[in-house]
């Protein structure tokens, strides 16, 4: 019987072996139709994330503002970053137009937020303050900062956890994480992106990168919205302008280029 088991587990393995090689690259065209979302949240995620950060180093370097928290808000033509002390009054705000540069700066004030903005507060950072690291697999990078973008998404909250850096010539892939919430803040799904922190330079030896190839996970479909924020991000005034990536379900390599914003597809490197 142990003999006759262990010839069936052989060929368990050996046929799925032999499906995993045969597997074909996805269709390029349901690709293609997934392209168009993925920017669109790129984008969304980067405009929150780039008035945050930006805004947080201007507060640093221009003012000495006494504050706990930040707080993003997007209006249809704007992006306010509203800085909180330890009873939720707004201090200071940054509003962001749409080239994300030269904010208007109102500084010295004392608001309130309004309801909408304290219900987003309240969940955002109830279930940040609860959240336990070893259960979701979060690491501790003492020499990077941890950026918490919320956004509405229908009836729900989407929550990402990216790691920003200031290290020169680094990119701070990995290790982030998406969080959906219901509007009274439980949780409904969750991913973590890249499993582990996975930071990649855009000089090596001194030299100029020309492209990068961040390595995907087995679990990967399609190009990460958030490696495409922290690229377009951390290349902003370098000549790099692609990265490329394979995620391995799809069998497809995307080339992601921060000058045009767009997204290409194709099945080797090269072509």
């Amino acid at each position: 019987m142990a003999k006759i088991f262990k010839y069936l587990l052989v060929w368990i393995l050996t046929i799925n072996s032999i499906d995993s090689f045969a597997q074909k690259p996805m269709d390029i065209s349901l690709i293609n139709s997934k392209l168009d979302s993925i920017i669109s949240e790129s984008n969304e995620i980067f405009n929150l994330f780039k008035s945050k950060v930006d805004a947080e180093k201007i507060a640093e370097e221009r003012f000495n503002l006494n504050y706990k928290w930040l707080l993003e808000v997007k209006d249809e033509d704007s992006i306010m970053i509203k800085f909180l002390d330890s009873q939720k009054i707004v201090v200071a705000k940054m509003i962001f137009h749409e080239d994300l540069k030269n904010p208007i700066i109102i500084n010295n004030i004392e608001d309130k937020l309004s309801n909408l903005e304290d219900s987003m507060f309240q969940i955002k950072h109830a279930f940040l303050s609860k959240i336990n690291p070893a259960e979701f697999g979060i690491e501790s990078h003492d020499s990077e900062k941890v950026v918490t973008i919320t956004f509405p998404y229908m009836d729900k909250y989407k929550i990402y956890r990216i790691l920003s850096t200031k290290k020169k010539n680094t990119i701070p892939f990995g290790n982030d994480f998406l969080f959906i919430l219901n509007n009274e803040g439980k949780l409904l799904s969750w991913k973590n992106f890249h499993k582990t922190y996975n930071p990649m330079k855009t000089v090596y030896h001194g030299y100029k990168m020309g492209n990068i190839i961040p390595k995907y996970h087995n679990d990967e479909t399609y190009i990460l919205a958030t490696d495409i924020v922290l690229f377009r991000y951390y290349t902003e005034d370098l000549e790099i302008s692609t990265f490329t990536v394979y995620p391995p379900k799809s069998k497809r390599y995307f080339t992601y280029n921060s000058k045009t914003n767009k997204l290409r597809v194709h099945t080797t490197l090269t072509n």
